[in-house]
């Protein structure tokens, strides 16, 4: 029987038409090769000493998928960078302790108007030269 080789070459194996190679069946050329089946045949001193079966491909994604699920993440991103800008505007604007305090303060007396008008009229009289000079 021939064998194809995936790239195209063949490989020869010495058995009836219609039945599976085995290890220990007679094949040239030595090498590993992959057949199209996708099964590895190592063949050495012209006999087959090992027979790897097919792997088996999981099926990906469509290029569809992928770019939806692109997409996805781009929005995902964007809400993120929006959410952290909300985050630090609060952050900027965030009261410490002492402006509750004085907050607080302002309240309590009233509000700013009444701050304001609390303001005091008092002017003290300007300073008189001294007349009286004392010698010793």
């Amino acid at each position: 029987m021939r064998g194809i080789n995936e790239d195209g070459s063949e490989i020869n194996i010495d058995i009836d038409e219609g039945e599976e190679p085995k290890v220990g069946d007679p094949a040239s050329p030595d090498g590993t090769f992959t057949l199209v089946d996708g099964r590895t045949v190592t063949i050495e001193g012209g006999v087959i000493t090992e027979i790897k079966p097919a792997e088996v491909k999981e099926e990906g994604e469509t290029k569809e998928e992928l770019k939806a699920k692109i997409a996805d993440l781009e929005k995902q991103l964007e809400e993120a960078k929006s959410k952290d800008t909300v985050i630090e505007t609060l952050k900027a604007n965030a009261k410490t302790e002492d402006d509750i305090k004085a907050i607080d303060f302002v309240k309590k007396a009233g509000g700013i108007e009444a701050l304001a008008k609390m303001q005091s009229n008092y002017k003290p009289q300007g300073r008189q030269p001294e007349t009286n000079v004392h010698e010793f």
